[in-house]
Order: structure tokens, then C-alpha cells, then sequence
């Protein structure tokens, strides 16, 4: 035997923003207590998973003439990845790199062909998590000749 019920929109509406903001409530809380263990980098996606006491290491290979992003966060030991309260780097070589906000930097080429270590250290709830990225630079290719005349001048 089926009982009919009359539940307007306004309660349908009710429950879903009720089940949405206690999920939102419960993720809160468990970001609190989970343990941040390494920063995750991403250049295009990201995709490493850390140890508890490992210091995670990317790397990417730009030519003396490019920058690229870099996505900066933290990762808890089952691989879910956390947002940084700061950001900070440090380089040693003719590379550099620029933050942007806690989440990102540039990476950017030097004009020497060589390797730019660049030391990354995020924090969370005040713990400093270190990182390291290698910025290798090669050099640009030669895709052609450019040509200029100068002014015309008397023999």
C-alpha cells in the first residue's frame, strides 16, 4: 500500500541545500585533521602521490625563450589535495621564478643553456611543507634568417 504525499518545491529545495551544505560542512572538518605530507605540482595535471617525510621533486624542460605555470598544492597521505595558505620559492641559477598567489608561480627560462633548481615551500595551518622543482633550459631553435638593410648611404 502507497501512501501519497504533497511536497512542495520550496521543501524539495530545502533538503538539497541541507545534504549540500553539511557534505560541505564534513570536508571542511576533515581538511582540519588530515595530515598534509608533500605538495603536489602540476604543470599541465596533476598526478604524483607522496610518502609521509618525502619531499616531492618535478621537473620541466623549457627553451632560454619560455615561462610556464606552475600549480602548487598540498597532498595528505591518500593522495586528496589540500590548498596552500603561502607560497614561497627560492631559485639557484640563471633561471627564476615568480609567485603569483599561494596556489602558483612561473618558472621562468634563464638566457644560458643549464639547470635552474628552484626550492619550494607551501604551508598549511602554519607547517612548512618543502618541494623541489628543476627548471632545465635548452636553447631556442633557429627556425630562420632575418635580414635588414640599413639606410642608403653616398660610395
Amino acid at each position: 500500500m502507497y501512501t501519497e504525499y504533497t511536497v512542495g518545491i520550496g521543501t524539495i529545495v530545502l533538503f538539497i541545500l541541507a545534504g549540500f551544505l553539511s557534505g560541505l560542512l564534513f570536508k571542511v572538518r576533515k581538511w582540519k585533521h588530515q595530515r598534509v605530507i608533500s605538495l603536489a605540482f602540476a604543470i599541465s595535471e596533476p598526478e604524483l602521490k607522496g610518502k609521509i617525510g618525502e619531499t616531492q621533486m618535478a621537473e620541466v624542460t623549457l627553451t632560454n625563450e619560455q615561462k610556464v605555470k606552475v600549480s602548487v598544492a598540498g597532498l595528505t597521505e591518500g593522495g586528496k589535495v589540500v590548498p596552500l595558505d603561502t607560497l614561497e620559492v627560492s631559485f639557484q641559477g640563471d633561471g627564476s621564478a615568480e609567485v603569483l598567489d599561494p596556489t602558483s608561480f612561473y618558472a621562468i627560462s634563464g638566457l644560458t643553456v643549464g639547470d635552474t633548481t628552484i626550492e619550494v615551500t607551501g604551508t598549511i595551518s602554519g607547517v612548512l611543507i618543502p618541494g623541489t622543482f628543476i627548471l632545465h633550459t635548452v636553447a631556442a631553435n633557429i627556425v630562420g634568417l632575418q635580414i635588414n638593410a640599413g639606410t642608403p648611404e653616398l660610395k
